[in-house]
């Protein structure tokens, strides 16, 4: 007796697929849809939203840089004029030295 009995295989119907053919002709354009439109798919708001969002994004960034390059400015118009305060300072302190010799 064998270990395994094969008679169950030797009288299995086999059951082949059609012809691939015939297969490829019935399944080959089964889904697809004639009426499909990819721009339907598209929704365009999204989109506008997202541009919007930058546009104000923009907007607040250029607002920013413009405050901060105005806060610059004032620093350096505040650096210059302490130069020249001190510049006038040792000038007339110099002078007045020369005055008394």
């Amino acid at each position: 007796m064998p270990y395994f009995e094969h008679t169950q295989e030797e009288t299995h119907d086999r059951q082949f697929a059609d012809d691939a053919e015939t297969l490829l002709e019935e399944t080959q354009y089964e889904h697809y849809d004639d009426d499909f439109d990819p721009d339907e798919m598209y929704d365009p708001e999204p989109e506008s939203i997202r541009e919007d969002r930058l546009r104000v994004l923009s907007g607040v960034a250029d607002l920013l840089s413009t405050a901060l390059a105005a806060l610059c400015v004032l620093g350096l118009l505040a650096l210059l004029i302490s130069l020249f305060s001190w510049v006038y300072n040792d000038l007339t302190q110099s002078f007045g030295v020369l005055d008394r010799i």
